[in-house]
């Protein structure tokens, strides 16, 4: 994927710093439209998603690790603490 958008390196950059708090963050960052389509996702699908991040699978989370270039747990982590805020991203 080498022609991926550069806001992907963005996110990382903001996670390596220490920066990334939400796992929201990244669709301030990166247009949900965007990500949708790199993961293979119906836009209104992941929007589901990101409303309830309980929805979301390990594949899911795992596309976008790879897409962000973020550790799958540490981006787990993410997920999970905005399932516990029932924070829609």
């Amino acid at each position: 994927m080498d022609d991926k958008d550069h806001r992907y390196s963005h996110v990382h950059s903001v996670w390596k710093a220490g920066d990334l708090s939400s796992f929201s963050m990244i669709f301030r960052i990166i247009p949900r439209s965007v990500v949708a389509a790199d993961m293979g996702l119906n836009y209104e699908r992941l929007a589901s998603k990101l409303e309830n991040p309980s929805k979301f699978l390990f594949r899911d989370i795992q596309k976008l690790s790879t897409l962000v270039d973020i550790p799958f747990m540490d981006l787990i982590k993410l997920v999970s603490l905005a399932i516990q805020a029932n924070q829609p991203a």
